[in-house]
C-alpha cells in the first residue's frame, strides 16, 4: 500500500471515529420535553347570561379546551375573548367536574376564563391527572363575588374527550 493510500485511509479511520463520538454523545443527550398538545373535546358547552356595561343583555357560551400535559395528565381552560371578559362574565369561573370510566378517577378543576381581570381567584388553565383514557364532563358558570349581576342564570353543560 502506497504512503498516500494509508494517509487516506489514517485519516478516513478518524474522521469515522469522530463521527461515531460525536453520534454517541448526541444520542446521550435527553430528548427535548413535547410540546403541549391540543385535544379534541366534544362538548355542550355552558350556557350563561351576561349583560354589558349599557345593561344590554347576551348570551355567552363557556367552551371546555383541553391540551395534553403529559401521559395521563391534561390541562384544562375555557379562554373568552376580551370582549366577553368587558361584561358581567367577568366575575364568573368555569368549574369542570370530570370521571374516567377507565381508571375510576374523579375530580374537578375551577379555571378563570377572563385571567387578566382583576379578580384571579383561579388559574386560567388547571391540570387534572385522571389517567389515560376516555373522560366524561360537567361545566357549569359560578360566580365570584357579590354584585347586582351575580346570580345571573347559567346552564350546564357536558362533554367527553380522550386523555393521551
Amino acid at each position: 500500500m502506497s504512503l498516500s493510500t494509508r494517509v487516506l485511509t489514517a485519516v478516513g479511520a478518524v474522521a469515522c471515529g469522530a463521527a461515531l463520538a460525536t453520534g454517541s454523545a448526541a444520542a446521550d443527550e435527553p430528548a427535548p420535553a413535547p410540546e403541549p398538545q391540543p385535544v379534541p373535546v366534544y362538548q355542550i358547552p355552558a350556557t350563561a347570561l351576561t349583560v354589558n356595561g349599557l345593561v344590554v343583555p347576551g348570551v355567552h357560551f363557556a367552551t371546555v379546551t383541553a391540551t395534553s400535559t403529559g401521559p395521563g395528565e391534561v390541562g384544562i381552560s375555557a379562554p373568552t375573548s376580551p370582549e366577553v371578559c368587558a361584561t358581567t362574565y367577568v366575575n364568573k369561573n368555569v368549574r369542570v367536574d370530570y370521571f374516567s370510566p377507565a381508571t375510576g378517577a374523579a375530580g374537578n378543576v375551577t379555571v378563570d376564563p377572563c385571567p387578566d381581570s382583576g379578580f384571579d381567584t383561579a388559574p386560567a388553565t388547571a391540570v387534572a391527572t385522571p389517567g389515560s383514557g376516555p373522560l366524561v364532563m360537567t361545566v357549569s358558570v359560578v360566580t365570584v363575588g357579590d354584585g347586582p349581576f351575580a346570580d345571573l342564570p347559567a346552564l350546564p353543560g357536558a362533554g367527553t374527550f380522550v386523555v393521551p
